[in-house]
Order: structure tokens, then sequence, then C-alpha cells
């Protein structure tokens, strides 16, 4: 029988994996990893041989799945999705119904929501956010304060960083290395 922890009503189990806390109401299988400061709550589900380390948190009905890792203080939640060999890390939040997905990354302070997308090989970092139904692909690097809305994507090598917000149907694609820096307004 298994030992359970009641937490403001809601009843935990230590995940054999990890030891990490599961809500009797999230799903989390045996081949996945949480860690013993982390925890998955609610309707969370935490599937194949994901990883939820530190004290990273997944609530509501989130997903994370396949070789996923969440670390740090991370939290995903709502209905986000992160999947693939994405990583989610420092004190990155990823909610709504955002997907990372592929070798994607999302770290430092940055927030990747609504029903914005970052995939690929693509990494979001600093305090940028992408939200809406934006998208970030390829090797594209979106940091710093950056924020990317609306419908606009970010792919092939680009680097956006700065001050920039790129909203609208703004594309920006390319084969070779474009610097969008400082306090650029593309809408």
């Amino acid at each position: 029988m298994e030992a359970w922890i009641e937490i403001e009503g809601i009843r935990y189990f230590r995940h054999v994996n990890g030891g990490g806390l599961v809500a009797e109401s999230a799903q989390v299988d045996k081949s996945a990893f949480v860690g013993p400061f982390a925890s998955v709550r609610d309707k969370a589900k935490v599937l194949d041989e994901a990883r939820i380390e530190d004290r990273a948190v997944v609530k509501g009905k989130a997903v994370v799945k396949d070789h996923a890792r969440i670390a740090g203080v991370a939290e995903v939640f709502d209905s986000a999705k992160v999947c693939g060999s994405a990583q989610v890390f420092d004190s990155a939040r990823v909610f709504g119904s955002a997907l990372v997905a592929d070798e994607a990354k999302v770290y430092e302070s940055a927030r990747i929501y609504g029903s914005a997308q970052v995939f690929d090989s693509a990494k979001v970092h600093g305090s940028a956010k992408i939200i809406d139904k934006a998208f970030v692909s390829g090797w594209a690097q979106v940091f710093e304060s950056t924020c990317v809305c609306d419908e606009a994507g970010i792919s092939g090598l680009t680097q956006v960083y700065g001050n920039a917000f790129i909203g609208g149907h703004t594309k920006l694609a390319d084969l070779k290395h474009t610097y969008i820096n400082g306090g650029v307004h593309i809408k």
C-alpha cells in the first residue's frame, strides 16, 4: 500500500522513480522521473521518459512527454505541452495552450503562453515573451526583453534581442544570420 501525503486537501504520493510528489488526480508513467523536490499537480500528465527535476512544477492539464525535461523552478501549466527532447528550466514558464517541442529550450525567465509555439532547435531565454499565436523555430534565438506576439514568426538562424517587439503577421526567416537588436518595433 502506497503512503499518501495530504496537502491543502489534495492527496499526493511519492513517485516510484525519483520520489517527487504526484497528486492523486495526475497521471505519471513509471518510466518518467519526478525528482524529490518536484511536483505534478491537478490533472497534469508526465508521460514516457520525461523528467521533472529540481523544484519544477507541472500542473493544471499540462502534458510533458517523450524525453522532455522541466527543471529549476520552471512551471508548465494550464493546457501547455512540452514534448520531444525540449527543455524548460531556470524560472521559465510555459502556459495557456502553448507548445514547446523537438529540441527547443526555454530558460531563464522566459514566458511562452497563449497558443505560442517554440520548436525545432529554437531557444527563448532572458525575459523574452512569445505569446498569442506567435512561433519561434529553426535555430532562431529570442532573448533579453523581446516580445514576439500576434501571429509573428521567427525562424532560420535569426536572433532577436534587446527590447524588440515583433507582432502582426511579421515573419523573420532566413538561412543566414539576421540580428535584430534594441528598441525595434515591427508589426
